[in-house]
Parts: C-alpha cells; sequence; structure tokens
C-alpha cells in the first residue's frame, strides 16, 4: 500500500448538470461532501435529492433543505451534507 499524499479537491460550480461546465456523474458519485445554495431550479433540486436517495430520503433531504433555506434574511445560507456520517455527529447535514 501506498500512503495518500494528503490533499482534498474542491470543485466549484454554479450548474449541477449543465452539458458544459456542470458536474459530471462520475465526480457527483464520488463526492463526500456538498455545499449547497439556494437554487431555484426545482429539477436540480429533485435530482441532487434523488443522488442523495443512497444516504438520505429524496423527501428528507427536500425537508432538510426547506428549513434551512426558509431564512430569507441571510443572503449567504447554505447546506452542508457530510456523505460520509460521522458516530461523533448526530445528522450528516451541517
Amino acid at each position: 500500500d501506498e500512503a495518500s499524499i494528503g490533499i482534498s479537491m474542491i470543485i466549484g460550480v454554479q450548474n449541477y448538470t449543465a452539458q458544459s461546465g456542470g458536474l459530471p456523474k462520475a465526480v457527483r458519485g464520488n463526492a463526500t461532501h456538498m455545499a449547497l445554495w439556494r437554487t431555484k431550479n426545482k429539477d436540480e433540486l429533485n435530482l441532487i435529492s434523488k443522488e442523495m436517495a443512497g444516504e438520505v430520503e429524496p423527501e428528507k433531504f427536500l425537508e432538510v433543505y426547506e428549513y434551512i433555506m426558509s431564512d430569507e434574511e441571510d443572503r449567504h445560507v447554505m447546506m452542508f451534507v457530510d456523505l460520509h456520517k460521522k458516530n461523533s455527529h448526530p445528522s450528516m447535514f451541517r
């Protein structure tokens, strides 16, 4: 076994699924964390919730998203999802 090189890759995109400039499915499927800001694209939000279904039910994901984004005063509100939930934290949502 070789030692890991100890780096973290952070990939930022404005569109989750765009043909050019979106996040390829191979990357989406291997992500360990996701930061999600407000979106008006309900189709894309539903796709994200379905792709998270291995970790959390789509309905629960959307419920938590709506709760977090309900603070209309906070222009910078975001939802952070840890796709490898830790035993020391009660939730995958931050």
